[in-house]
């Protein structure tokens, strides 16, 4: 039972707010909603409950049967933004994925490359690439730096090949 559900309540408007902490009670966690600060500034005006104790997917499920129940993204009392539902992006922030997903989601990007891997910068296009480019870009005056002569050319072109 290392998780709880939690609720706060205004106490002058009875506006609440429902959350999950995988923590202790007094471990000083107030909260992840921006009401945070709200409770910081006016903590007199607000009382936090314990609702329930559990592990971290019994407790999300508990939070998510209540945000629903109370339709609590859509209620005027209510702080939160969203009811845990699949179709809200952040629904699962803090979930651990199961060691299934993460297998699933590895072999899936097998044989894909990330955009910068393997890539050696500036110079990851070839030579004859690089000279192909640099003779199109030769009468064009938009480039505003000072051209290069046939002799630093050659020795650039020199100096990639070597390495």
């Amino acid at each position: 039972m290392n998780s709880f559900v939690y609720k706060w309540v205004h106490k002058p408007s009875l506006n609440w707010y429902i959350g999950l902490h995988t923590g202790t009670v007094d471990d000083g966690y107030i909260c992840s909603s921006p009401i945070k600060s709200l409770i910081l500034n006016n903590s007199d005006d607000w009382e936090r409950t314990i609702i329930e104790f559990g592990n971290r997917k019994e407790m999300f499920d508990l939070e998510t049967e209540i945000l629903q129940l109370f339709n609590a993204k859509n209620d005027n009392r209510s702080f939160n933004k969203h009811n845990n539902t699949l179709a809200e992006p952040g629904w699962n922030a803090g979930i651990p994925m199961k060691d299934e997903t993460k297998e699933l989601q590895r072999e899936q990007r097998l044989g894909k490359s990330t955009a910068k891997k393997g890539r050696t910068y500036p110079n990851s296009h070839s030579i004859e690439a690089r000279k192909k480019k640099s003779e199109l870009m030769m009468g064009d005056t938009r480039n505003k730096g000072k051209p290069w002569s046939e002799a630093r050319r050659n020795a650039q072109i020199t100096k990639q090949t070597a390495k």
